[in-house]
């Protein structure tokens, strides 16, 4: 397939993953409301109710989103990775690990 091709053009607009949402939600509305009968208003009110459900986790995600540009940006996260990688450790265990070094023996664990 040639990369300036017509259809190679048509498949990376339709693999934008922001495209590619916008069109699975209404493929869904169309297979999972319209076609079923359900009127516009029925399908906003499940929509608002999903939308509330799932706020919080769309936070994190955009959250964690601008924490990596803030990294990349900086040119902190090539200095991390390195760290990291040299750190014989499970990154399971590495908040732990980085709570025990940085508290002080003053303040009290969470834990007897």
């Amino acid at each position: 397939m040639a990369k300036g091709g017509t259809l190679y053009t048509v498949l990376e607009f339709i693999g934008n993953p922001i495209t590619a949402m916008f069109i699975a939600v209404f493929v869904a509305y169309y297979m999972l409301g319209i076609r079923r009968q359900m009127g516009m208003g029925v399908l906003l009110t499940h929509t608002e109710n999903g939308f509330g459900s799932i706020a919080n986790i769309l936070l994190i995600i955009g959250a964690g989103g601008a924490f990596n540009a803030i990294l990349k940006s900086s040119g902190l996260a090539d200095s991390l990775a390195v760290i990291l990688s040299n750190l014989h450790m499970h990154p399971i265990l590495l908040p732990g690990w980085w709570r025990l070094s940085c508290t002080p023996p003053s303040v009290p664990l969470p834990w007897p």
